[in-house]
């Protein structure tokens, strides 16, 4: 896998100490912006857009009609400019995985007919950085996980992937004994994540996720594959840990700087 930072190329090694929200405010070493100063940052970008050469995928997450991935979208559209080639997807009215994973592959239909050697960078919110794994997998793949077989052939070719507070871990929010079959496959060790989790020694995108403190839908611990750990920040005060992670700035900037090329992810590589 490219970037190798242990078993997934994930950007800080797993020394970033997780809280629970109380005490001291949490303070990234790595990337010690305000969420101030990295606002400013962002407005300076936008004035001296940089057209990405990759499509860009962005994703939603778990029931958001389209919130976080128009807010994303707008957010990369203005560092990027009018000439990326971006892509938002929302799965706000899906009932299973396997019909998340044909909403991407049909929305991405296109640009894999134009290019089937083209690779894709992909942001994704929340549950959203399930749904691109997902969708990496090849068919094959998937029916050998004992998965649903695809109804959409085809797989995305992932260049790097951002994820923003996605259940990797599986989510705390799924550990309750009812739930629907999406939030089932969001328990931790569900067959869905066992099957992701055997695939990803073999992956061939970079894979850099995000987190912030007192995360009690997912939760911080669980924002990154068993083993590694993620970027992370802490909740500015009156702000939800989770639902409002996708608009911070802090994380915004790094994603931004890295698909600007102005930023190596993961660190070193």
């Amino acid at each position: 896998m490219r970037g190798m930072a242990g078993p997934v190329g994930l950007t800080v090694a797993a020394t970033l100490a997780l809280s629970s929200g109380c005490g001291p405010r949490f303070t990234n070493p790595l990337f010690p912006e305000s969420t101030g100063s990295a606002s400013s940052r962002l407005s300076v970008i936008a004035q001296s857009p940089v057209r990405h050469a990759r499509p860009v995928l962005v994703l939603g997450g778990y029931m958001d009609p389209g919130f976080a991935s128009r807010s994303l979208e707008r957010a990369l559209r203005r560092a990027l400019g009018p000439g990326t080639d971006i892509v938002a997807v929302q799965f706000g009215d899906c009932t299973s995985m396997a019909q998340c994973r044909d909403r991407v592959l049909a929305a991405t239909q296109s640009i894999r007919d134009a290019d089937p050697d083209c690779t894709i960078d992909v942001v994704a919110n929340s549950m959203g950085g399930l749904i691109a794994r997902y969708c990496a997998l090849a068919p094959a793949a998937v029916i050998d996980c004992g998965l649903p077989q695809p109804t959409r052939p085809g797989m995305l070719r992932i260049h790097h992937l951002y994820t923003i507070c996605t259940p990797h871990g599986g989510a705390r929010m799924a550990e309750g004994a009812f739930g629907s079959p999406m939030t089932q496959d969001m328990r931790p060790g569900s067959a869905f994540l066992a099957c992701l989790d055997s695939a990803l020694p073999h992956a061939t995108y970079t894979l850099t996720c995000f987190a912030r403190e007192g995360d009690s839908i997912v939760g911080a611990d669980r924002s990154a594959p068993a083993g590694t750990a993620p970027i992370l920040f802490d909740t500015p005060p009156i702000e939800l840990s989770h639902v409002d992670a996708h608009r911070d700035p802090r994380i915004l900037l790094v994603i931004v700087r890295g698909l600007r090329g102005e930023l190596s992810l993961p660190l070193g590589e």
